[in-house]
């Protein structure tokens, strides 16, 4: 008997539904949401990785600026006592040690211990020979040049002297490393030799030179303007550094680079406004409106308005310039710290390397230390550091003031004043030099006494840049892999495995115009 085939049963479409389930109204909807979560028992959860996250995200929103200008203060200091240093000390230096020996040969008598350091020579021979070399160059022509042109003009120079700085900074660490390094022997090829690295750093300092004085041309230019289209020009020229820098991903060695960057960008900044102040009050004071007044005895209340209008012009400007440098400042880094999930403790860290380059320069020319670091080279670690470029921001700072000197000379009222102003100055600046170096020295001991976190707690948890891909369990990643393939580690693993393999050895080997990252910064 054949087999009695059973009728297969015919799965129940949806449309075989009862109506209880598929007969949907608008008030029933209207009183299902009416009554959502009434009648719901509450339930007792605990905060998720997210939500941790997006609190710690909102912490470090008031706590980046902070840690960020700890950082920013001791480096600003840090630069500005380097400058100085080869602005003050290393000329007297160089003098005290050229008098002794010269008076130890006219009275016949051993020199003593006072001996010429090979450094200090080289700063100085290299600081005459750009100084003569550029001296030629008229700042008042370029002024006139550049407030002649357009908007579009001063936009466009601004942009090709900010990468030719940079480029230029690059290119003078090796240039400079091979001058102040040179080994020197008493042989004819050597003297050529010698004098080549000597032609080519005076050369390149001047180059150098001369793009710090056309940026601070162009920014005097900017603050002097009575429109506010060219300041606003420059300004947008900063915000654009947040779309070309927060969007990547950086570990902490690349945020170290950026933060140096930053650093080195602050101080030029300041730099150029000092010297675009003292330009424009020594202006002021050779304006005739203010000697007229001035030279009434009687009418020393009508000066107030003219130093005070003038203060407000200047001022304005250059407060502007600096508030914005800040502002970016502080976006750039928190939205970095942000995406890339780096506490902003970091910048402590960052801190104590500076404090230990500096302590380590210290002891190294301490005469009283008993155990001074050894070095292999004599170039400064600030200018491998942070890249500065020590030599041309000197060359362009003492051409754009002795150019001021020279206009306040020609005119018949400064002849003792202007030489009373200089020699106060000078006293100014030693005095300065010397309360930023002690200054320093406590802050750095201190900065290096003072405790910071692991190496392995310098990120939030969770991997950088995955929440988009969605991308974050073990479970799921293993799903992209095969079960006879290994799964690699993760960014959040790979990072706690470098931080705690190498500690702050891979951060005190960064330097800025190396590449440690995706992007020399």
């Amino acid at each position: 008997m054949p087999e009695q085939v059973k009728p297969t049963q015919r799965p129940r479409s949806k449309s075989s539904l009862s109506d209880k389930e598929t007969h949907i109204t608008f008030w029933k909807l209207f009183k299902n949401e009416l009554r959502k979560n009434l009648d719901s028992k509450p339930e007792r959860t605990t905060p998720d990785l997210k939500y941790i996250q997006s609190l710690e995200h909102l912490t470090n929103l008031y706590t980046v600026p902070f840690y960020l200008e700890q950082f920013m203060s001791f480096g600003l200091v840090y630069c500005l006592n380097s400058f100085l240093t080869l602005l003050t000390i290393i000329p007297l230096r160089v003098l005290m040690v050229s008098i002794l020996k010269l008076r130890a040969a006219f009275t016949n008598s051993v020199p003593g211990r006072y001996r010429f350091k090979r450094e200090d020579v080289t700063w100085i021979l290299l600081l005459l020979s750009s100084s003569i070399a550029i001296s030629s160059i008229d700042t008042s022509k370029i002024y006139h040049n550049i407030k002649a042109g357009t908007v579009i003009k001063l936009y466009v120079m601004v942009s090709v002297l900010e990468v030719a700085d940079k480029l230029l900074s690059s290119l003078g660490q090796d240039i400079l490393r091979v001058s102040f390094n040179f080994p020197l022997e008493r042989s004819l090829s050597c003297a050529g030799k010698c004098f080549l690295v000597a032609l080519l750093s005076t050369t390149y300092i001047s180059v150098h030179a001369c793009v710090f004085v056309y940026q601070i041309m162009s920014l005097n230019v900017a603050v002097n303007s009575y429109s506010n289209a060219l300041l606003t020009l420059l300004l947008s020229v900063q915000f654009a550094e947040i779309k070309s820098a927060v969007f990547k991903r950086l570990e902490r060695e690349g945020l170290f680079q950026m933060a140096c960057a930053d650093l080195y960008e602050r101080f030029q900044l300041f730099l150029m406004l000092f010297i675009i102040s003292v330009r424009n009050l020594v202006q002021l004071l050779m304006s005739t409106e203010f000697s007229i007044r001035s030279r009434s005895l009687g009418e020393n209340i009508a000066i107030s308005p003219v130093v005070i209008s003038w203060i407000g012009m200047l001022m304005g400007p250059s407060f502007a310039v600096i508030g914005s440098e800040l502002l970016v400042d502080w976006l750039k880094h928190l939205y970095i710290g942000k995406f890339n999930r780096i506490k902003p403790q970091i910048y402590r860290r960052y801190t104590r390397i500076l404090s230990q380059d500096f302590l380590r320069e210290y002891r190294q020319n301490d005469p009283d230390c008993t155990n001074p670091p050894a070095t292999t080279e004599s170039f400064a670690t600030m200018n491998i550091r942070l890249g500065l470029p020590l030599l041309p921001i000197t060359v362009a700072f003492c051409k754009m003031v002795i150019s001021s000197v020279r206009k306040a000379c020609s005119t018949q009222n400064f002849d003792q004043s202007v030489l009373l102003a200089v020699a106060s100055a000078a006293v100014i600046l030693i005095l300065l030099r010397m309360s930023t170096y002690v200054m320093l020295i406590r802050w750095a001991r201190h900065n290096t006494r003072a405790k910071t976190s692991p190496s392995g707690g310098d990120y939030l948890k969770g991997s950088p840049n995955t929440s988009l891909a969605g991308i974050e369990d073990i479970h799921t990643r293993s799903l992209l892999y095969g079960s006879d393939e290994k799964m690699p580690q993760s960014k959040e693993e790979q990072r706690s495995h470098n931080a705690n393999r190498d500690g702050d050895k891979s951060l005190a080997q960064v330097s800025r115009f190396e590449m440690h990252d995706k992007r020399i910064w």
